[in-house]
């Protein structure tokens, strides 16, 4: 069954040649010669575009075009251009006069490059698997170790460093931080112990200590913004005294 033919809108025909326009392209052609295919449709009395024309000529009536089977021979001269010219059919098929770049093209796709693929060969390098395989892996290594390299770089090193700056600091803060925990436990203790009549000479030593205290960097803020709740439970984790069992009352 034949494919079907239609129209476009201006007129052009489409689809499936009959073998009067068959005659009219050879004849035209015998007489003529090939010219500019896009005029001549129009002096041939073909109701078809230039490159409809084209095609048919070469691909089935030029003198000499051979069609069927391929022999091993041509295949085999197939494979050969293919691995030099890759998908260039056009100029495959300078090289095989007798053959058309469609036909060529088609029984590539449909025969031989299933072929080479069952025998192990790429159709792409022709070369077998296997040592595709092999730079393949190659590749993956080299890749691999490059940028193994990258992670051990100078730049890595040196995001480390800063890393390591940063815990420093945090390990310096929290040891000064530790001090004046200290220092506040020695001064609760002198709290609980210092008589009470003596208030104007222990505020004045308060002072001094408060602000030794602010000195070494201790914020007021970290203590006397506690209730007398977390107090509490400061002076019962530091053991130094009972908050509540303080007496301030005078001798």
């Amino acid at each position: 069954m034949g494919r079907a033919t239609w129209y476009d809108a201006d007129g052009t025909k489409r689809g499936e040649w009959t073998e009067e326009e068959d005659q009219k392209l050879v004849a035209y052609i015998d007489e003529y010669g090939v010219g500019d295919w896009r005029f001549l449709p129009d002096k041939a009395g073909l109701r078809r575009c230039g490159k409809s024309c084209r095609l048919r000529w070469l691909n089935f009536l030029r003198p000499g075009i051979k069609k069927g089977k391929f022999t091993p021979q041509e295949e085999q001269i197939i494979i050969n251009l293919h691995s030099a010219f890759g998908n260039r059919w056009a100029l495959i098929a300078q090289q095989m006069p007798n053959r058309s770049d469609n036909d060529i093209k088609n029984h590539w796709n449909s025969c031989l490059k299933k072929r080479l693929k069952r025998n192990g060969i790429d159709p792409v390098t022709h070369q077998p698997v296997a040592n595709n395989l092999a730079v393949e892996t190659r590749w993956f290594n080299t890749e691999y170790s490059t940028s193994s390299s990258a992670i051990a770089s100078p730049s890595s090193y040196s995001s480390s460093s800063r890393s390591a700056h940063l815990l420093n600091k945090i390990a310096t803060g929290i040891s000064s931080r530790q001090h004046c925990v200290d220092r506040i436990k020695n001064i609760l203790s002198d709290l609980g112990t210092t008589n009470i009549h003596c208030q104007e000479e222990e505020g004045e030593e308060l002072n001094k200590d408060h602000e030794k205290i602010l000195a070494s960097g201790f914020q007021e803020e970290d203590f006397l913004m506690w209730d007398e709740e977390e107090l509490r439970r400061f002076m019962e984790e530091i053991s130094v005294m009972e908050f509540g069992t303080t007496s301030y009352d005078c001798n």
